[in-house]
């Protein structure tokens, strides 16, 4: 069984190789249309920043499981803005919501593992 920090990295390690996969699959549409107003940035450069987010989580994680959330709102908000309610759009359109989802998933649980471990701290110890 994994100590919790190496399964934090693990879950971080795995977060991060599915979020390589789409920050370089998102990378064609902007290097072939680029960005010209917000709703283009929330569909071709949100994406491109799920790798550098989901490498953050070595480091801070409650931020970038926040960044990785806000990430999905972004890309998945402008998407139900144009295509509308009905949530079977979205989910099937071949966007890889689920892909998205797992990244934000794993960063979270990682995020809950690591604040339930025990601090050991000076303040328990009295010295007399």
């Amino acid at each position: 069984m994994p100590t919790v920090p190496q399964l934090k990295n693990l879950l971080v390690l795995i977060a991060s190789c599915i979020a390589a996969y789409l920050s370089y699959v998102s990378f064609g549409g902007y290097l072939v249309f680029g960005f010209r107003n917000f709703s283009e940035f929330c569909l071709i450069g949100a994406p491109l920043f799920a790798l550098p987010v989901a490498l953050l989580g070595f480091r801070y994680l409650r931020t970038s499981t926040v960044l990785s959330l806000v990430i999905m709102l972004l890309y998945f908000g402008v998407q139900l803005y144009h295509l509308g309610p009905p949530w079977d759009r979205i989910l099937h359109n071949g966007t890889q919501f689920y892909k998205f989802l797992t990244v934000t998933i794993l960063l979270a649980v990682a995020a809950a593992r690591e604040r339930r471990r025990p601090e050991f701290s000076t303040h328990s110890v009295k010295i007399v």
